[in-house]
């Protein structure tokens, strides 16, 4: 059996509130917002990925120019994504 006790729990962080401690809700909500919009990103990302492999495959099966236009017109925010990504965090730790 494992012994959960090895793991410690949450380490408690301070909110960078500057002494202000008054702003600490504020900072809350935007740690949430901050999150939310994240997540919002994320899974619009996912779903042009897979919605453009999915019109791909129909407008290539069914010899349809429209859905292979919407499966190559879904990749841009998935390659806007990427790129923000390369050039955002690699430039600024790797070279």
């Amino acid at each position: 059996m494992t012994d959960f006790r090895i793991i410690p729990g949450d380490i408690p962080l301070p909110l960078p509130t500057m002494g202000l401690d008054f702003m600490e809700p504020f900072f809350h909500g935007l740690l949430v917002f901050a999150w939310v919009l994240h997540i919002l990103f994320i899974n619009v990302l996912l779903g042009a990925s897979l919605a453009s492999v999915y019109f791909n495959n129909k407008g290539h099966r069914e010899k349809n120019p429209l859905f292979d236009r919407v499966g190559y017109l879904l990749t841009t925010p998935v390659t806007i994504s990427e790129n923000m990504g390369r050039y955002g965090v690699l430039r600024r730790y790797c070279w």
